[in-house]
């Protein structure tokens, strides 16, 4: 398994982690069918998660066939109506706040639940998830020297991945499962904690912050605290304040900004800012034509502090990070 300091040396000299992935998939001699697979990676996250998550957040109500857990599941309790009703009164952060207040006393009794409500409902998914990603893995794996990235919040998919040649885990759900914790401290891979309000079906509905800035920061330290705790070195933790996922225009031009109070933390930094829809609210272009303003947009976060960007567009890219690297080490890279 490579050294996770080297891990996160190779994220900042090619100042992208998942850029061979993208890379691999437009080349001539790769099948059509791995391009396909490398450009469903990097353009949509997994549907299985969404559909995990959609799922467990109906409690059940969807799914006719399954254990007699779930089927438990689809029957609400009075309680389970009351906290229904309370997080639909609240937003954002809020909403965070008051599931953990209101359940911790039941803590126990639903990570259970949630746990056999995924295996109950999402074992054909994630096969058929696994069979999509694995092979594009392998084959890249054999055919370049970058580490490698896995783009997914389930754990098993993340030890498929990382058994195929993966060094990196890239968790949109801030590593919150204990089991992918588990599995990243022992299988000595890097990580990057992104930080995403809610989840991926509901990210978007209203996210409101009273300082994101501060609770993004404050969110991604304790992340790396739990990280830590579980026997990551610090070197193999790098942070993502999560440009997008649950965030509005301001709350991104926020973070972006302020770029420099994540730098603090003492772990690299990874921004995505790649054809991101703020970049036309800005004037960058519409859907098909920012890549000028996605280019605008990633240098100014490396000016501001980022160690790592995201990209679609590899080439132009990386000779745009190499100029901006240059000027400001005041040398060629």
């Amino acid at each position: 398994m490579p050294n996770t300091g080297l891990i996160l040396t190779q994220m900042h000299q090619t100042n992208l982690m998942e850029i061979e992935l993208s890379k691999m998939a437009e080349q001539k001699a790769a099948s059509s069918e791995v391009r396909a697979y490398a450009n469903q990676l990097v353009q949509d996250h997994t549907n299985v998660d969404r559909m995990v998550v959609a799922m467990a957040q109906d409690s059940g109500t969807n799914l006719k066939n399954g254990a007699e857990a779930h089927q438990a599941g689809r029957h609400e309790t009075a309680r389970e109506k009351e906290l229904e009703r309370k997080l639909k009164s609240v937003q954002g952060a809020d909403f965070d706040r008051l599931f953990l207040k209101e359940t911790s006393a039941d803590h126990d009794k639903l990570i259970a639940k949630l746990q056999q409500d995924k295996q109950n409902t999402s074992d054909e998914e994630l096969e058929t998830l696994i069979e999509k990603v694995i092979p594009v893995l392998e084959q890249l794996s054999g055919r370049t020297a970058a580490a490698l990235s896995i783009d997914t919040m389930k754990p098993d998919v993340a030890a498929k991945a990382i058994e195929a040649g993966a060094s990196i885990v890239n968790d949109v759900s801030g590593m919150r499962d204990s089991s992918m914790v588990r599995l990243a401290a022992k299988s000595r891979v890097g990580v990057v904690a992104v930080h995403m309000l809610g989840n991926p079906k509901t990210m978007q509905e209203h996210p409101a912050y009273t300082d994101v800035v501060g609770e993004v920061r404050s969110f991604l330290t304790e992340r790396i605290r739990v990280l830590e705790g579980a026997g990551l070195t610090s070197e193999a933790i790098a942070v993502d304040p999560g440009l997008g996922f649950g965030k509005t225009l301001d709350h991104n031009l926020g973070l972006l900004t302020n770029l420099d109070q994540m730098v603090t933390l003492g772990h690299p930094i990874v921004v995505g800012v790649s054809r991101k829809s703020f970049i036309e609210r800005l004037g960058g272009g519409a859907s098909g034509e920012r890549l000028s303003g996605s280019l605008a947009a990633a240098a100014f976060a490396v000016t501001k502090g980022a160690h790592v960007v995201r990209a679609h567009d590899v080439r132009e890219t990386v000779r745009a990070m190499r100029v901006v690297d240059g000027l400001l080490r005041g040398e060629k890279l």
